[in-house]
């Protein structure tokens, strides 16, 4: 736990939390961005209660290459064909917004001018 700050601070669990999440999250739904987006970063996030800490685990998700990888084909995903799994485009874009130049660099180039 030290690794992750002093372990009497609230932020030190919810910097340990963001980063196991994401963690999880990149083994778990590597090999489909679209349902990591929706169902895992605002879908779930929502249910079970640590939407507060969402951009925290995309910070971290956004260091692991496989996870980078889904989340762009993901979002591609999602602009092409809607979304699937009850999440809305408005949600997407605003989670995603601060993290368009990152993903960009992972989506092919004649889709990219769809994405911005």
């Amino acid at each position: 736990m030290a690794g992750y700050g002093n372990p009497a601070l609230s932020q030190t669990w919810e910097n340990a939390y963001a980063s196991i999440k994401a963690k999880l999250l990149a083994t778990a739904s590597a090999d489909d961005g679209q349902c990591l987006i929706e169902v895992y970063l605002i879908t779930g996030a929502r249910r079970e209660g640590w939407a507060h800490l969402v951009n925290d685990v995309v910070k971290q998700l956004l260091t692991m290459p496989r996870a980078l990888e889904a989340l762009a084909e993901g979002w591609q995903e999602i602009h092409e064909y809607g979304c699937s799994y009850g999440a809305t485009l408005p949600e997407v874009e605003a989670l995603l917004q601060p993290y368009t130049a990152k993903l960009q660099e992972r989506v092919s180039v004649p889709n990219k001018q769809r994405l911005l």
